[in-house]
């Protein structure tokens, strides 16, 4: 679903790159999803299928952290590294940005398939 951004997600997205408060206590993952894309404004979507062949519950899976500022980018990673899921911003048909949330292995095969797409440089 969707696409690699053409430019860097620094320069279409840069919030994504910077430190926002967020409180994660036993926070439930789509809890945090929301809070994410609410910030960045953009939608956020599932991959349901890979998420419950996976036996993945964004509903069910919870995430704490101490630190109370962290950038949705480097939050997303900590998520995805302990709970083996893939955030990715992607792109529509339309030229949309979203938040696209998967296993950590379909997120590695979309990277793989794009990696030929050489973003712009700023």
């Amino acid at each position: 679903t969707g696409w690699k951004t053409q430019e860097t997600v620094a320069k279409i997205l840069p919030a994504y790159l910077k430190s926002i408060r967020v409180d994660v206590e036993d926070a439930e993952v789509s809890t945090l999803l929301a809070v994410v894309a609410e910030r960045l404004k953009i939608p956020v979507f599932n991959s349901s299928f890979e998420l419950a062949s996976a036996g993945k519950n964004l509903d069910e899976l919870t995430y704490s952290r101490s630190e109370k500022k962290i950038a949705p980018s480097r939050l997303l990673t900590s998520i995805g590294d302990k709970l083996q899921l893939g955030f990715d911003v992607r792109v529509d048909e339309g030229g949309k940005l979203f938040l696209w949330a998967t296993t950590a292995e379909e997120s590695a095969a979309f990277r793989a398939r794009f990696a030929h797409v050489k973003q712009l440089a700023e």
